[in-house]
């Protein structure tokens, strides 16, 4: 399924906007007067970004192969989605009825859209390059939602959770702070006096695919300690799993 990102949801006009709080009606409901973005992720798979920062993934009851960038409700009660009986997301011409709403945290909303994605990119076609060019993964621009430009990195810290680091909120759609998880630990991430994010793929983002990695840089002068990824520069690589917006974690 094609990659849906809506700058006009259709039905956006059937309600007022009024900034009052409301309550869904039950677990889990989707207010569809908050919807912001859309990304369609298989043919019975939506996943839904709301402007207040909540993220569900919407399965359809069958597929639903619907390239189309516009979306509608059709079915909400009271501009609730649900999953209730009658309840579809309208994509393009096709009805699409749903069947469950699963609501996503920013961690698994990353996921979502970076197995999407990496499933794209695994079924281009291997080309032979003749003459000097772009590559095609090139081609390939991750979201905000689960990638961070290389460049746009102002500070770094270490937790518990893994490495946060604060970008400028102009160049991430926004978001201030990212989480980095790094696939097996990174030793080498104490008492560094530097540390730059490297595209795998050479696109000046870095999104949790294979190659995107945490160059660092320790003092010479340091000792090397057993287990560390390390060489007698005192620079050292830390491969980047996961990718993902945080609230102010300071």
């Amino acid at each position: 399924m094609k990659r849906m990102t809506l700058a006009t949801l259709g039905f956006l006009g059937m309600f007022s906007a009024g900034a009052e709080p409301r309550t869904p009606p039950q677990a889990n409901c989707v207010d569809a007067r908050q919807i912001g973005g859309a990304e369609g992720i298989s043919a019975d798979t939506v996943a839904l970004r709301l402007k207040d920062g909540k993220r569900f993934r919407v399965e359809f009851a069958q597929g639903c192969p619907a390239p189309e960038n516009k979306l509608s409700v059709r079915g909400s009660r009271d501009g609730w989605l649900c999953a209730a009986p009658g309840e579809s997301l309208v994509i393009g011409e096709t009805q699409c009825p749903i069947s469950t709403i699963t609501p996503l945290d920013a961690r698994g909303y990353a996921d979502l859209l970076r197995q999407r994605d990496r499933q794209q990119l695994a079924t281009l076609e291997t080309l032979q390059v003749e003459a000097a060019g772009p590559s095609p993964s090139r081609g390939f621009r991750g979201t905000a939602d689960y990638c961070v430009s290389v460049d746009a990195v102002r500070s770094w810290s270490e937790t518990p959770q893994g490495i946060t680091v604060e970008v400028s909120p102009k160049r991430a759609a926004g978001n201030r702070f990212y989480r980095l998880e790094v696939a097996s630990g990174c030793p080498a991430l104490a008492n560094a006096q530097s540390m730059a994010l490297v595209s795998g793929m050479g696109i000046g983002m870095v999104c949790g695919h294979p190659g995107d990695r945490m160059a660092l840089v320790r003092p010479e002068r340091e000792l090397v300690r057993p287990g560390d990824p390390a060489n007698v520069s005192g620079r050292y690589e830390c491969q980047i799993s996961r990718v993902y917006p945080v609230q102010d974690t300071r």
